[in-house]
Formats: structure tokens, sequence, C-alpha cells
């Protein structure tokens, strides 16, 4: 798939953010995402969203220590040890199309990475939370590591996309997932 908009966001690493305020229960966040460096289960954290309090949101690189081999990592909310991850390496200069969905099933979040279904890693479970303190780019902690890239359609739906509308958003890019004739 081809980034549609062919327009992003572009993060320095320090300073650059996004604050979206409270944005509610949701249970889909979709975006397309180009590091500027590579990004390995050894690279030090960088925050892509902040939501609720300190430290939860999601991240890329190694970014918390419970779990081996994690490159882009969901830290949900309080509960304190539940994680979902991924173990694929990302690549500097090369745009990825990220969707982090609630499995009301599991208690966790998936994750897709180019339409395919890439979550490694999970441990403990979540508890289904508003998103208040909504960040693009960093966390609501001033100290974190922010994120240094590109990010572009950041998406944030109230309802759990299905696999078929993942895999329909991956592949028409100009269409939102909702979109898709063959779920709508």
């Amino acid at each position: 798939a081809k980034l549609f908009t062919g327009k992003a966001l572009s993060f320095d690493g320090t300073g650059d953010y996004v604050d979206c305020g409270d944005v509610g229960a949701n249970k889909t966040l979709a975006f397309w995402f180009n590091p500027t460096t590579d990004i390995t289960s050894s690279t030090p954290y960088q925050r892509l969203f902040g939501f609720n309090t300190t430290y939860h949101g999601i991240t890329l690189g190694a970014a918390t220590g419970s779990l081996e081999g994690e490159t882009l990592t969901v830290l949900p909310d309080a509960t304190g040890g539940s994680r979902t991850a991924t173990t694929m390496d990302f690549d500097a200069g090369v745009w990825y199309r990220v969707v982090v969905v609630w499995n009301a099933t599991s208690s966790y979040y998936d994750i897709y990475v180019n339409g395919d279904l890439k979550t490694d890693l999970v441990t403990g479970t979540a508890n289904e939370t508003n998103w208040d303190s909504f960040f693009i780019g960093k966390d609501n902690n001033p100290s974190q590591t922010k994120f240094n890239g590109y990010m572009s359609d950041v998406q944030i739906y109230s309802v759990a996309l299905s696999e078929p509308d993942i895999t329909f958003d991956y592949n028409n890019p100009n269409h939102l997932a909702i979109d898709n004739p063959a779920t709508s």
C-alpha cells in the first residue's frame, strides 16, 4: 500500500508533539509512521502516543524491560502489569501502517502492521479505559523520550475494527476502514 495523503507530521524527538486532550473511550487506533532510525529490540525507546497517566501509551524500541525482544509496545492502563508487543523490526525511512485494536475476548490490545496481525508478546490483562490526556509523539511525562520520525493519517475509532476491516484499510489507504463494503 502507498501512503495516501502524502502529507505527514514531522517529529524531532525533542519538543514536537500534538496534545489532543480527552478523546474518550476508544477501541482502535490506526496510523502510518516512518522512523528516522532503525527500530530493534535494543533501540532506546521513543514514545509514539501517550494516554491516561504517565507511562501509558504506545512505545517504539526497548520500552519496559519486562518483555524480551519488544519493538512496539502498548502499555494500556494503570493495572501495572499489562503489555502487548510485537518483535518486528522497523527500518528507518520506511512507512508502516499500524493498527492497535482492543481485544475484548482476551482483554488486551492486538497489534497489526501493514495489515497483518503481529502481536507476539502479551503479559497480563488490561482494562478498557478512556484515553484522556491523549498525545501524539510523546506521553504526559515531560522527561520521557519523544518520537523521532514522521506520522500521518492518525485515526481513532470508537469500535474495534475487524481483521477484514484492517486488511481493507491497508489495501485501500484512500478509504476509511469503515467504508469496507464487506463489513459495513
